[in-house]
């Protein structure tokens, strides 16, 4: 009888053994049960490469502040005259005008849609070159080489038109804007290019032919392209 109590009793005097041993199965079968699992399932942490360049809308707007983009720049002199046979005198008129024109791009006339990205790849939709400031002639250097008899201010400022367009003519010819053009898609890959892009796709508007511009022998172009 004594001996019956003891083994009653046994689990009671020995609680907290009784409940290491609970608590120790139940940990093996969950392990086990853990196991199992992880044999036909995906494994608990996954590292998933992501190729897509994560670029802020802070970092294009960058490029959208550089406002004038300089590519090519030419100093120009032309030499423009006026010669009118009169009953009364001749008069002739020689005069010199000198200016700068400037290649580029205004980042004023970049479309909504002009920038997009698809992953790793950078699609670009930039506007024509084109003559930064139209008002490129500096009057204040205007020579008068030669003059004979008078002209009013509106036959001067018919010279000055006349040397305003003779200068465009040189400056916007297809070479020199495929310059700039390549200009341009080179500076625009290398801020892409630093931004993490690998493929970057430049595109520019059908470029339209222009006639041979007029050249004078006593005009002078220096380019300057800009790094």
């Amino acid at each position: 009888m004594k001996t019956l109590w003891k083994t009653i009793t046994w689990p009671f005097r020995h609680l907290y053994l009784c409940l290491f041993f609970v608590l120790a199965v139940l940990a093996a079968w969950g392990v086990s049960v853990l196991l199992r699992k992880c044999n036909v399932s995906a494994p608990l942490l996954a590292v998933e490469k992501n190729e897509a360049i994560e670029t802020t809308p802070e970092e294009i707007l960058s490029i959208r502040h550089i406002g004038q983009w300089e590519f090519l720049s030419f100093a120009m002199e032309e030499m423009v005259e006026r010669h009118e046979a009169r009953m009364l005198g001749d008069r002739h008129l020689v005069r010199i005008y000198y200016g700068t024109i400037r290649l580029g791009l205004d980042t004023k006339d970049f479309s909504d849609t002009w920038f997009a990205a698809k992953g790793n790849t950078a699609v670009v939709n930039l506007p024509d070159i084109r003559i930064l400031d139209e008002n490129f002639i500096d009057e204040a250097r205007t020579k008068t080489f030669y003059e004979e008899g008078a002209f009013n201010a509106e036959v001067k400022r018919e010279l000055y038109d006349e040397a305003y367009r003779a200068m465009k003519a040189r400056a916007m010819t297809a070479q020199n804007r495929k310059t700039a053009r390549l200009a341009a898609e080179r500076q625009m890959r290398a801020i892409l290019s630093a931004f993490g892009y690998d493929s970057i796709v430049v595109n520019f508007p059908p470029q339209a032919s222009q006639s041979p511009s007029h050249q004078e022998n006593t005009t002078k172009a220096s380019i300057t392209e800009q790094k």
